[in-house]
C-alpha cells in the first residue's frame, strides 16, 4: 500500500486518513487531527478568534476531475485492505 496519495497539488500521508464519504460525484475525506497542525488565536484588540482545521478534504468530480479520477483508482485499488 502506498504511504501517500499524490493530488494534483496536494500529498496526503494515508496513514492520516480516517474515513472516505463517497457520495454521487464527491469524495469527502476526514484525515485525523492528531497529525496535523491547526492555527488558532484571539485577537488583541477586539473581539475575535481565527482557527484553520483542515482535517477534511472534499473533492468534486465536477470541479477536480483528474483528483477524483485519482481517489477513485485509489480506492479501487485498495478495496481489499
Amino acid at each position: 500500500m502506498s504511504k501517500f496519495l499524490r493530488l494534483a497539488h496536494d500529498l496526503i500521508n494515508t496513514r492520516h486518513i480516517t474515513m472516505i464519504n463517497i457520495y454521487k460525484g464527491e469524495y469527502h475525506i476526514k484525515l485525523d487531527k492528531s497529525g496535523l497542525t491547526n492555527i488558532q488565536g484571539v485577537t488583541l484588540f477586539g473581539i475575535g478568534f481565527i482557527e484553520r482545521d483542515n482535517t477534511n478534504i472534499i473533492i468534486k468530480e465536477h470541479v477536480e476531475p483528474e483528483n477524483y479520477k485519482i481517489v477513485s483508482e485509489w480506492i479501487k485499488k485498495n478495496e481489499d485492505l
